[in-house]
């Protein structure tokens, strides 16, 4: 394989997100979801890729909660990779896996706790985010959270759309790296 690597969203190139350093941020990104998640609560992870971000949130569990994880991504290799990866890892919960993507999330409107979207705006067309970000709206419960990670070139962009959608910016770290609350 050449260096750099090719944009996002290639399978052959999902190993990179699975480095130490990006566990760490994925944490930090992650917790201040975590910690309001009830029992029982729905994860979605939209364009997940390998899952790797499913690690790291059973990472964050409190002991005794259990969460559903659901991986969903256009991409049948990105799908085959998250089951050969949760085949590897027993030791984490496994998501289910599901083919889609975010303008049309296969779940009933406000049934999801937590949406998570890394890297995957960026590599849809204008239409398609204001589209996903609508269907996430849509799809996320009253008090549940977006996820959001968009490399920093148009993350101020991404951060108006959810906000006109009527989401609440809750915690960021920079533009299009925050987390978003739906409210009640």
């Amino acid at each position: 394989m050449k260096w750099p690597p090719p944009p996002p969203g290639r399978p052959e190139w999902a190993w990179l997100l699975q480095l130490p350093p990006r566990g760490w941020m994925l944490r930090q990104l992650l917790r201040p979801a975590a910690l309001s998640l009830p029992d029982g609560a729905l994860v979605v992870s939209v364009g997940g890729g390998p899952g790797y971000e499913f690690e790291q949130l059973d990472r964050l569990r409190p002991p005794g909660q259990r969460w559903r994880f659901v991986l969903l991504d256009a991409q049948g290799a990105m799908l085959d990779h998250a089951k050969a990866r949760a085949a590897r890892r027993p030791q984490f919960v496994a998501p289910a896996l599901s083919r889609g993507d975010a303008v049309a999330l296969p779940f009933r409107s406000g049934a999801v706790d937590v949406v998570v979207s890394l890297g995957v705006l960026c590599c849809m067309t204008e239409p398609g985010v204001d589209l996903a970000v609508e269907e996430t709206w849509r799809a996320v419960c009253p008090g549940g959270f977006v996820v959001l990670s968009v490399p920093r070139w148009r993350g101020a962009a991404d951060e108006a759309r959810h906000l006109r959608t009527g989401f609440v910016r809750r915690a960021g770290w920079r533009p299009g790296r925050a987390v978003f609350q739906k409210p009640l």
